[in-house]
């Protein structure tokens, strides 16, 4: 044996230990990636399913916050009807046409000659589908959101990418009437919309879903579009009026008193307070509601309105809105006078603290 050819085989035999290690190491980094993308899946699944309400208050059961005072009510009115509904916030047909337009922004759905629809949106083209139904642009005109099915089931695409697929999307189950398909944030850079898997309502928002109730209804952005609120439904015992179900205001992720309905739902200018009206005691399906009004601010009850509970009737909308982050008023039909009432919270002075 030639003294030379030594050091070439050992440097051969270093070549492959050195190549089979490299193997080795790549597999179990193969191995590695391919268990974490399969628990970063399993993950994500579990991200989109809606999270199970294990509890829900009452508004009777919610603390009191006495840093609010109510006003004399403001002379009333008679009222012709107890149905103040508000047409714009119930499906049009309008709504599903072939064509939106928002801020002079156009969003057309076409046919593609080949079979499907896509939707033709400043300038461009977006994906293909089988099936495209409502659609509905930002107030600004940036953003646009479609139905589309995917399957026997349904998705909205925001901006052209996809959402998850749901048995149903778009759909307000509050008397069986359809509204928008998807409620967008003032700025358009957040937005939700209800969905429906089992039987069971949720919202979705910003692509990820909520707490699950028997519906959801009246999605809302707060002015600043950092909080949103909404009212969902918890299918009562069956002695309950198919209609009146307990119902319950969550914002930002916080399920907060509710009662046997909510009215009414607003943030303040600023975002940073929110008020609702629950109503107690109520019974009623499609005609006036009686009741106990409760009028919450924040998840407090600030004021209740047990002087009327024999003759208070409301319906849907009584115009809950803040004029001031301190100052908000509604309206009541007491008897067959509508009345109007404010609230305005007191100067820190003058504040007794509740217990």
């Amino acid at each position: 044996m030639n003294e030379d050819d030594t050091p070439v085989k050992h440097s051969e035999a270093g070549t492959g230990v050195l190549l089979c290690l490299s193997v080795l190491i790549l597999t179990v980094v193969i191995v590695f990636v391919h268990a974490f993308k399969h628990v970063q899946s399993k993950a994500d699944a579990d991200s989109l399913k809606p999270k199970t309400l294990t509890k829900a208050p009452r508004v009777e059961d919610a603390k009191l916050d006495t840093s609010w005072r109510i006003a004399e009510p403001l002379p009333g009115k008679p009222h012709k009807s107890h149905f103040r509904e508000r047409p714009s916030q119930y499906y049009n047909p309008l709504r599903a046409s072939c064509q939106v337009e928002a801020a002079g922004k156009i969003a057309r759905r076409i046919t593609i000659p080949k079979g499907g629809y896509a939707i033709e949106f400043d300038g461009r083209q977006g994906p293909t589908f089988s099936s495209i139904g409502l659609m509905i642009l930002s107030a600004d005109g940036k953003h646009l959101a479609y139905e589309v099915e995917i399957g026997n089931g349904e998705a909205v695409v925001v901006d052209g990418r996809q959402g998850p697929v749901f048995a149903s999307v778009g759909w307000d189950r509050w008397f069986g009437h359809q509204r928008e398909l998807v409620v967008f944030s003032p700025d358009g850079n957040r937005y939700a919309y209800a969905a429906e898997v089992g039987g069971k309502s949720f919202a979705v928002i910003d692509g990820m879903p909520d707490f699950t109730f028997h519906w959801v209804r009246g999605l809302k952005f707060s002015p600043d579009g950092n909080r949103i609120g909404y009212i969902g439904c918890i299918k009562g015992p069956p002695a309950l009026d198919v209609i009146m179900r307990p119902e319950y205001p969550v914002v930002d992720g916080v399920v907060y008193p509710g009662g046997d309905i909510i009215l009414d739902f607003a943030f303040s200018p600023d975002s940073s307070r929110f008020a609702y009206i629950a109503g107690k005691g109520v019974r009623g399906a499609e005609g006036p509601f009686a009741g106990t009004p409760f009028i919450c601010i924040d998840g407090k009850v600030a004021h209740v309105h047990s002087e009327h509970h024999s003759q208070s009737h409301f319906y849907w909308s009584p115009e809950l809105h803040f004029i001031d982050d301190n100052t908000l008023t509604y309206k009541l039909d007491i008897g067959d006078i509508t009345r109007e009432f404010m609230l305005s919270r007191i100067p820190p002075g003058e504040q007794i603290q509740s217990e």
